[in-house]
This record gives C-alpha cells, sequence and structure tokens, in this order.
C-alpha cells in the first residue's frame, strides 16, 4: 500500500502563530489537505490545519475529560483508555486516505503538542519521518491574544502555554526540529522562511521563491500579529528565577540560532528537572478536577429524575387535592 514518507508538524500553543508559520510551510511547497478549518474573526486569513484532525484530538482528550483549555493533560491515561486503540486507527486510516499519495504533507493542530506519544504511534504506522516546526512566541502575547479571544484567562493561558511548550520541545528533542520565532516573520519572511526550508531540507527552486514573495508580500500583515512583548517585559513579569522566562529564553534563543546544541541540551536538562513537579502537580489537580465532576454529574444525573418526580407527586396531589374539595 502506497504511504507518504515524510511529514511536516506543525507546533505550538494557541494564538503562538501556529496559523501563519502553517501557512508559511504551504509556501515551501508542502500540502496541508483540502479539508481546512475556515477563516472566521479570530483567524481571518484561515487556520490551516484539518477540521477532521481537531476534531479527532479532541476525542482524544475526550477519554480524560480534558480539553484545549484543560491543564495537566496525562498522554499515559489516554493511551490507557480502553477507547484509545478505536481512535487511533480512525486518524490513522484518516490521514492515509487524505495522503497516502503525498511523498511529503503537513499537518498543524495546537493540540498535537500535547499528545505527540499519541501522534508517534500514528505516524509510526503510517510509516512516516516527521519533522517539526515548533512556533516560539512570548507567553505575554499568547495570555493576551487567548484573554481577548475569551479562551482563558491571563493565569491559565500561562499554564497552558508551558505544558504546551514543554511537551512540544521534550518530545522532538531526538527529531528533526526547528524553531520560529513568529515576531521574526514580520519583516524578515523570507529570510525565515530560507531558514526553515534549509532545516526541513525541503526542495528550493524557483516556484518556491515565488511562493516566498507571494507569503511575504500577500498574506503578512501587521494586523495579524496583534501585539509584540520583548524579553524584558516578560521578566519583569515574573519573579527571578522562572521557569516560565527560563524556557521562553531557552527556545527563543534557539529560534535565534544563539544556542549550540551541547548548551541547548544542558539548560533544557535544567528546565526539566524544575519542570517535573510542576506537571505532576498539574496531573493532580487535573485529576482530582475530574473526579470531582463526575460525582457532580453522578449526581445530577440521578438529581433531575428526582426532581421531575418530585414535581410530578406535588402536580398529582394538588390536583388530588382540587378534586377533594370539588366533591364536597
Amino acid at each position: 500500500m502506497p504511504t507518504a514518507n515524510r511529514v511536516i508538524v506543525v507546533l505550538g500553543m494557541q494564538r503562538s502563530g501556529t496559523s501563519t508559520i502553517a501557512r508559511a510551510v504551504h509556501a515551501l511547497g508542502v500540502p496541508l489537505g483540502n479539508n481546512l478549518l475556515p477563516a472566521n474573526i479570530f483567524n481571518p486569513r484561515g487556520y490551516w490545519e484539518d477540521q477532521r484532525i481537531w476534531r479527532l484530538n479532541q476525542q482524544f482528550l475526550d477519554l480524560i475529560g480534558a480539553s484545549h483549555q484543560t491543564g495537566g493533560v496525562n498522554c499515559q491515561s489516554i493511551l490507557d483508555h480502553p477507547q484509545c486503540e478505536n481512535l487511533i486507527a480512525k486518524t490513522t486510516a484518516y490521514l492515509h486516505k487524505q495522503f497516502n499519495h503525498y511523498a511529503l504533507w503537513g499537518l498543524k493542530d495546537p493540540h498535537i503538542g500535547r499528545l505527540l506519544p499519541i501522534w508517534k504511534i500514528i505516524f509510526q504506522r503510517l510509516n512516516v519521518q516527521p519533522s517539526y516546526v515548533i512556533s516560539v512566541r512570548n507567553p505575554l502575547s499568547i495570555a493576551e491574544s487567548l484573554d481577548r479571544c475569551g479562551l482563558a484567562d491571563r493565569e491559565s493561558a500561562f499554564v497552558l502555554w508551558l505544558e504546551n511548550m514543554y511537551s512540544a520541545v521534550s518530545e522532538t528533542l531526538q527529531s528533526n526540529s526547528v524553531f520560529v520565532d513568529y515576531d521574526e516573520l514580520f519583516g524578515q519572511a523570507s529570510i525565515q522562511l530560507l531558514r526553515m526550508a534549509n532545516a526541513l531540507d525541503l526542495p528550493a527552486g524557483p516556484q518556491q521563491e515565488r511562493n516566498i514573495e507571494d507569503f511575504a508580500e500577500n498574506f503578512l500583515s501587521e494586523n495579524l500579529r496583534g501585539s509584540s512583548y520583548s524579553l524584558q517585559q516578560l521578566r519583569a513579569t515574573f519573579a527571578d528565577p522562572s521557569i516560565f522566562f527560563d524556557l521562553y529564553e531557552c527556545v527563543r534563543m534557539a529560534a535565534h540560532d544563539q544556542l549550540a546544541a551541547p548548551a541547548f541540551s544542558h539548560q533544557w536538562s535544567l528546565i526539566s528537572r524544575r519542570y517535573a513537579d510542576i506537571h505532576r502537580c498539574l496531573i493532580a489537580g487535573a485529576s482530582q478536577h475530574q473526579r470531582l465532576l463526575s460525582r457532580y454529574q453522578h449526581r445530577n444525573r440521578i438529581w433531575k429524575p428526582l426532581k421531575k418526580m418530585e414535581k410530578m407527586i406535588r402536580t398529582g396531589r394538588k390536583k388530588l387535592m382540587q378534586g377533594s374539595r370539588a366533591a364536597l
């Protein structure tokens, strides 16, 4: 059975520029399929992500009662769920149907960053070799955008960014990947796209040059960015030392080619040790929340019929009393 042999996966937190970067990947000659989410007021130039994959990823999260706005996602709990294998098979079959005739294709969905252990199984079954583009954006900009869209408050946005970015980086350390600073696309689009193409070993040519020019001149515009914060503003937001600041500084330096591989590995090992306890707390908190929610829902399933029965009894008593008085 013919299968694709390479997939370019765009990773990053919601509102971190993943849609724009997915469009940049498309400009480099990587097809993204023909079942894309339509544009709306939040992304007027499109999301550049597959609608069915978005729904399937949400179904993976549903297995543990999570969502794209829920912290403490535990992939092992999802993999242990009895329905997970069926979802993996459905996702694999869908992608094979969509992309089996391509030797190279692309995929983007903000869910994927926190679900990479599951997606690695899917890629293995598809017999494809993934490469990753990791979108880097100041968490202050992300928090502002999420709050403006009504998706998360400021504090929740920071935690979601931390979990998403840490998972995206830690799960791709042994893979071909490139960090891209979203803000650098504005004013340096051609440089950044050529840098991506080189890192991902994408074929160059006259058509790619025309596509890059079109992307820079006709797709990008300053109103896509919304806001832009500096490293100093982020440092002022968090008390030092802060894992939020240190993680962002690390990936930002990688996006600017300011960290050699050994230095990045050293920095990341320090961040990982600090993150381990945080993630355990996030998972424990999410687990407790789900237990409480389950108890409430269970109580609600009993409570509603009881309230309905009470209403019927009161109505019956009222009619009975009215009938008795009429008989008198």
